[in-house]
This record gives C-alpha cells, structure tokens and sequence, in this order.
C-alpha cells in the first residue's frame, strides 16, 4: 500500500477532513466519510456500507484507492481482466465475480 493510501484509512478512521495531496481529499460528517480524487467522489464510507465510484475514471490510481479502501473496511477488492473492472470477494476461494458498477453498496465488515 502506498503512503497516500496509508493516509486516506488514516484519516478515514480518525473522521478527518481536509487535502492530503494535490489529488486527494477526505471530507467527514457526522454521517458520512467522503474520499475525492481529482474532484470526483470515489467512495463514501457509512457506519454500515461503503458506496464505491469510478466516476468514470477507471484507471490504476482509482482502483488502487478504491482497493485501499475495500481492504480495510469490506471482505471486497476490484480485479481487471481485459480493461473490465470486477468486484470479487477476497476471503472466499470461489472465482464468482461480479460487474463493478458505479454506485455499489458494500456491507461494511469492519
């Protein structure tokens, strides 16, 4: 995990808001924990669920972030095969996975 991930849980965690790089952003609430890259919300982090988005922004930087966040609060991560994005589980063994699409509610785990 890179730094800039490290940083992201980090403030996650600690319901921190405010500008970590050039590119990234992390706003709380009493509600809500919202991660910005590059002016787009790439996930918002509830007590319960977490939503995930691309914003169309399918590129190594958002999964690795998105990955960062899946990680440390779900039992999910996003895999690429062909340009395609896929939401799998990553504590089962099965190779079910499905279509990630923007706007997905993961079950918060931890």
């Amino acid at each position: 995990m890179r730094k800039i991930e490290k940083m992201i849980i980090e403030a996650i965690r600690n319901d921190t808001t405010g500008t970590l790089s050039k590119r990234d952003r992390v706003e709380s609430n009493d509600t809500e924990t919202r991660v910005y890259l590059n002016y787009t919300k790439i996930a918002s982090i509830f007590h319960d669920r977490i939503v995930v988005n691309s914003g169309g922004w399918r590129t190594n930087t958002t999964k690795r972030r998105l990955n960062a966040i899946l990680g440390a609060y779900t039992d999910y991560g996003i895999a690429q095969r062909d340009f395609a994005w896929y939401l799998v589980n990553v504590k089962t063994t099965a190779d079910d996975t499905v279509d990630f699409v923007d706007g997905m509610s993961l079950p918060r785990t931890m």
